[in-house]
């Protein structure tokens, strides 16, 4: 049995300011760059990022378009080549919180916990209400056992937005994987009322009832989840006969 869907948010693609300018190289610049950011739309990545590196030699103070380029990385599995791309965002654009967010994501990705730390904390100062930032740091607190800061920052994400069911599966996660699992419960519930097609969220809560020991719910959870698509646990409860 596997919890299913902790969410990651990387914010992606930048769009294009809306600055006018007389300089021919930079409306050239611009023009490039809309050309990537349809090519980045439609998935083509290496279209986009050809596109964009062009709009950087046109314009190297171009905020957005190395951003953009820095997501593109990422999407690669080239981490150092984002990080770069993103420090020569935030130093044309100090004040760039998701690109310290993603930055932050790729420095997770490299397995710099601490240095993710310091980037998402920048993010949060730079941009408080901006609910997705709280849960990649709650991520990476809940994956290093620290599951307090964990769950105040998810209690953050949901009184910024009391409706965000995704911040109560993941918080469930929390309190699951701190052993508190009528919390757990408790969030998962949340989470179902919200967005009851949820299969994640029911197979989670299978599976804190099953830690409960309460086997009659764990089925009719893993059954819910089996219609609604994933029947992963459903057929792990049955080979065990717990479920008929």
């Amino acid at each position: 049995m596997a919890i299913l869907k902790r969410i990651m948010s990387v914010f992606s693609p930048a769009s294009a300011p809306a600055q006018p300018t007389d300089d021919p190289a930079k409306l050239q610049a611009a023009k490039w760059f809309e050309t990537a950011l349809n090519r980045h739309q439609a998935g083509d990545l290496d279209g986009a990022l050809d596109a964009y590196m062009k709009t950087v030699g046109l314009d190297p103070d171009f905020a957005g378009a190395h951003y953009n380029c820095a997501n593109i990385y990422c999407d690669k599995g080239q981490y150092d080549a984002a990080i770069e791309a993103y420090t020569k965002a935030i130093a044309i654009k100090p004040e760039f919180a998701d690109a310290y967010s993603n930055r932050g994501i790729a420095y997770v990705r490299k397995g710099m916990l601490e240095t993710a730390l310091e980037d998402l904390g920048k993010a949060i100062t730079l941009a408080p209400d901006m609910p997705e930032v709280y849960i990649n740091r709650a991520n990476v607190y809940d994956d290093n056992g620290r599951y307090d800061l964990a769950l105040a920052d998810l209690s953050k994400v949901i009184a910024i937005n009391p409706d965000y069911a995704d911040a109560y599966n993941n918080r469930g996660n929390v309190f699951a994987r701190a052993e508190r699992y009528d919390k757990a419960i408790e969030d998962y519930s949340r989470a179902i009322v919200i967005n009851p097609d949820s299969a994640d969220y029911y197979n989670n809560r299978g599976i804190a009832h099953y830690r409960r020991s309460d086997i009659k719910s764990m089925c009719t959870d893993f059954q819910r989840a089996s219609e609604l698509g994933y029947s992963d646990s459903l057929n792990w409860a049955k080979g065990k006969g717990f479920c008929s």
